[in-house]
């Protein structure tokens, strides 16, 4: 369940578009608000979600809005095609960070797309 709430909770940070709050994702997934504190402190820790600035006063203790660490984390794709082995480092947002492509005169090869990642890897040092 804490899996299936961290996923809900991650996928409101990043739809939220920066203005998402912790009153936010605990008032859309009907969690109490320490549970959604104790979420959000897990991916603020792995650096999934980081804080913003203050949301708008609307009475009470400011909010802080949250957004996604995109900047720090990548995911990594390869895509294998007859003769062409292409791949892309891409950010949490989907920007794509870097990509290359290896054609082969032959059959794709495990070594093809190992020699891809590694030229992947290379190219960034955030955690993929």
């Amino acid at each position: 369940m804490r899996e299936h709430n961290l996923t809900t909770a991650l996928q409101l940070v990043l739809s939220g578009d920066g203005l998402a709050t912790r009153a936010t994702i605990a008032r859309r997934t009907a969690l109490t608000s320490a549970t959604v504190s104790s979420l959000l402190a897990g991916l603020i820790a792995d650096g999934l979600v980081l804080e913003g600035r203050l949301a708008e006063n609307t009475g009470g203790k400011r909010a802080t809005t949250l957004r996604v660490g995109a900047e720090h984390n990548v995911l990594l794709s390869v895509i294998v095609q007859p003769g062409l082995v292409r791949g892309a480092v891409v950010d949490l947002l989907g920007h794509v960070v870097t990509s290359v492509a290896h054609r082969t005169t032959t059959t794709v090869t495990l070594g093809d797309v190992r020699a891809v990642v590694r030229r992947l890897a290379a190219t960034t040092t955030e955690r993929a």
